[in-house]
């Protein structure tokens, strides 16, 4: 005679205790279909399980959302400026990382930048953090910056893939409307963030990503090529009108327009990125030829080496502009001897002199004076009606 016995299904106390998690680094289910970088909006429905944590506040000015998870254990959703910034679990410290440590293996000790020890467990795709104080412990769940995220090409990565240098807050309203205020938006990728620098006039200046981790030049090496070394940080000059710059001490990349010396000076006897008249204009005239004309400067975009817009100044009198000074950057001599090339291809071969300890090169243009005066880390040059 046989006897029918139970089937008994041997679990462990890790995967019996609340909360649930996965054997895989992947955050609990209790997070489908939220995920850091989305849009608040984007996650309505699986959200409306969540709840306001009106006690919680932070050093970023988030917000928190919770739920239960059991055994007094919550499941979290951080939120910053409408976008969701990070996704995690509270829960009681008592055992919980030998109980982690059963699934996930042995963690990593770590210390954040709040100069907390942290344990923690990758899998080369994503990265679970604990930290914890006291009687509780809260987990991080992070999925991994790649090289991925910045593409190819030298250009905003993410959202801001579609926005371009000098675009009015409307027009970035409708392509990154997170954006448009200027506000610090989450990415998704660990805690990287992205925002926009804008002018005074309102148009975008930069692009600004910040938080990279410690890998930030190796996965931008990976994904555009080798960086140029200069005294601003590493630098690579995009084909689209992107200039990107990487500070490895503060971990930021900032990417702003720019046009090649080259393409700003032009290869005629005029300067191309002033085709319509300067010298001799009136204030009414070059805000109607210029959108970037301010009072006594024409803004136009930074060079390879400048660190910011190129600032035209100009000098009135009686109304009308009389002189006019582009500063010209570089950042080493062979930068500056190709500066000196394009004006020497552009007005002739000039005649140098020295003044006040600044080597001057005046070209010689008939009914125009043009002068280039060399200092440390520019030429300015001028341009005056004799």
């Amino acid at each position: 005679m046989r006897v029918a016995l139970p089937i008994v299904c041997l679990l462990s106390t890790a995967a019996l205790a609340a909360p649930s998690f996965e054997r895989s680094l992947a955050p609990p289910h209790a997070f489908d279909g939220i995920h850091a970088g989305a849009a608040l909006d984007s996650a309505k429905t699986p959200l409306a399980k969540f709840r306001d944590d009106a006690a919680y506040s932070d050093a970023m000015g988030r917000h928190r959302l919770v739920r239960d998870a059991g055994d007094g254990a919550l499941y979290y959703v951080l939120v910053e400026n409408d976008v969701i910034a990070r996704i995690g679990v509270e829960a009681p410290a008592d055992g919980l990382e030998a109980r982690l440590a059963a699934l996930w293996g042995a963690p990593a000790k770590i210390q954040n930048a709040a100069h907390e020890a942290v344990a923690s467990w990758s899998d080369g795709a994503r990265r679970v953090d604990m930290a914890c104080r006291e009687t509780r412990c809260r987990l991080a769940f992070h999925e991994l910056l790649g090289a991925a995220f910045f593409g190819t090409d030298i250009a905003p990565p993410g959202e801001l893939a579609r926005v371009r240098a000098g675009m009015s807050r409307d027009e970035v309203r409708a392509v990154a409307p997170h954006h448009a205020g200027g506000a610090v938006v989450p990415a998704g990728y660990e805690d990287v963030r992205t925002s926009l620098d804008f002018d005074a006039g309102g148009r975008v200046r930069a692009v600004m990503v910040g938080g990279l981790p410690a890998s930030g030049r190796a996965l931008l090496e990976r994904a555009w090529g080798k960086a140029t070394e200069t005294p601003r940080g590493l630098m690579w000059l995009g084909a689209g009108g992107w200039r990107a710059i990487y500070d490895e001490t503060l971990r930021t990349l900032q990417l702003a327009g720019y046009v090649p010396a080259a393409q700003l000076l032009g290869s005629g006897p005029g300067i191309a990125a002033l085709p319509r008249p300067v010298l001799g204009a009136t204030p009414d005239q070059l805000a109607a030829s210029y959108p970037t004309f301010h009072s006594t400067t024409i803004d136009l975009p930074a060079t390879e080496a400048a660190a910011f817009a190129t600032a035209v100044a100009l000098d009135f009198t009686k109304g009308h502009v009389t002189g006019v000074t582009i500063p010209l950057a570089y950042d080493s001599p062979a930068r500056r001897d190709s500066l000196l090339a394009l004006l020497r291809s552009k007005w002739g071969k000039p005649v140098q002199r020295a003044d006040a300890g600044a080597q001057i090169y005046a070209y010689p243009v008939p009914r125009l004076v043009i002068e280039a005066h060399e200092r440390p880390g520019v030429l300015e040059l001028r341009l005056r009606l004799p």
